[in-house]
């Protein structure tokens, strides 16, 4: 689940879109489409499904640990967090280094909390 590749790809794929659909325009609407380019979230929105998978793990954690201490409020501030980065998906990336501190303790917690 590389989001920074995943990104970049879509960033790709939208600035080759975009120049090839400016193949007979004049120059001066060139700047402004390959600055739509790099101001793009199409790259975003591909974090949709992990952010939803995560979503789905923390509910699943906080449902066993809501009544084990200050744990049940940790993994709902947590879902209330995924949850405002999904809704603010269109307008621009979360930060990677968040959300992959947060997949992290997603993980960790299912280890410790989560027994086979």
């Amino acid at each position: 689940m590389g989001c920074n590749t995943c990104k970049e790809k879509a960033l790709k794929a939208e600035r080759e879109r975009i120049e090839r659909s400016m193949m007979n325009r004049a120059s001066s609407t060139v700047v402004g489409d390959m600055e739509y380019a790099s101001r793009s979230t199409a790259g975003c929105m591909v974090m949709l499904d992990p952010l939803k998978t995560m979503e789905r793990d923390v509910v699943s954690i906080y449902k066993q640990t809501r009544t084990i201490g200050d744990v049940g409020i940790v993994y709902l501030n947590m879902q209330k967090k995924i949850r405002e980065w999904i809704k603010n998906l269109p307008y621009g990336c979360p930060p990677d280094e968040e959300v992959q501190e947060m997949r992290k303790e997603i993980l960790d917690g299912r280890a410790i909390y989560i027994k086979p």
